[in-house]
């Protein structure tokens, strides 16, 4: 990833490292109009990074991504991201590198939050926990997202 690739982007997370030993990071635009977030694939020692599935990843029509957090669980990348306006939950599958998930709305908080924050877990049964500001916890089967 350049300079200009992380002025563009903004917000981004850590490398994850798949089981077949590719690094991963999930990267959200902030510098255009439409907002995109970004899967990146390093196969060699993070020399070069190569962005993966174009064809089925998060856009947004309008807006930026304002707050992005990312966990791993096996070969599962979660990511919870808020735009302004709503939060949203997507996930990228390592070993197949495809975005498995793509721009499901948890919630648009009325009014928005001031200081808004979002983060994501998933536990050892496989359900997805999403805490953000003013959530209150709702379970919906094989995930659990706040409302």
């Amino acid at each position: 990833m350049t300079d200009q690739d992380r002025i563009r982007f903004g917000k981004y997370s850590p490398p994850f490292k798949s089981n077949d030993g590719h690094l991963y990071v999930i990267v959200g635009s902030v510098a255009e109009a439409n907002g995109r977030l970004e899967c990146y694939k390093a196969s060699d020692q993070a020399d070069s990074w190569t962005i993966q599935d174009t064809a089925n990843k998060p856009i947004k029509t309008l807006g930026t991504y304002r707050v992005l957090r990312v966990t791993q669980k096996r070969d599962v990348l979660y990511a919870g991201t808020y735009d302004g306006e709503k939060y949203e939950y997507h996930e990228f599958d390592m070993a197949t590198d495809t975005w498995s998930a793509a721009n499901e709305i948890v919630d648009s908080p009325k009014p928005t939050p001031s200081h808004p924050w979002i983060t994501i877990n998933v536990n050892d049964r496989d359900e997805v926990t999403i805490f953000w500001a003013g959530s209150e916890i709702e379970v919906i089967p094989n995930k659990v997202i706040d409302t």
